[in-house]
């Protein structure tokens, strides 16, 4: 069970509960820490690149100039572009054009299911696999534009 919030133009915050255990990952534009079993800890400086970079909508964060390559792939009968950059991959549905598949250095992570909220369409499922560890997500409430303010990033 989890909570994210998201401001423009990078502002995030995800509350997880797993297995008892509270997680909290804070990013507020400039720095971020993250807490676990009350040990809050500063967000190391890759992390804080990454946010840095990222977008309210993770779409739109896809810039086509940077890519060196651009491939068609075929998974289980569905058509993909996979788009690569520095060992990243990304799998975009031919069809519809949403984010299917990204493989980074540091995680694989796989869209299981779309929902439409306010005429948008979000990752309600997803399935992570990183540091050897698998981790399935699944958002049952989406909502856009409701009580999310600044103090939500501190």
């Amino acid at each position: 069970k989890g909570t994210m919030k998201k401001m423009a133009p990078n502002k995030f915050r995800q509350e997880q509960d797993m297995m008892g255990q509270k997680m909290i990952q804070v990013f507020d534009g400039e720095q971020g820490y993250m807490m676990q079993g009350g040990n809050k800890t500063p967000l190391p400086p890759q992390a804080i690149a990454q946010f840095k970079e990222s977008k309210i909508i993770e779409a739109f964060g896809f810039d086509a100039s940077k890519y060196t390559s651009v491939e068609e792939t075929d998974i289980d009968g569905v058509k993909y572009y996979v788009l690569a950059e520095n060992g990243n991959k990304s799998y975009f549905n031919k069809e519809t054009g949403l984010l299917y598949k990204s493989i980074t250095q540091q995680a694989e992570m796989t869209i299981l299911n779309y929902v439409e909220v306010d005429g948008m369409k979000f990752p309600s499922k997803m399935k992570t696999l990183a540091q050897g560890q698998n981790l399935e997500m699944e958002f049952s409430n989406i909502e856009v534009n409701k009580n999310v303010t600044e103090a939500d990033f501190k």
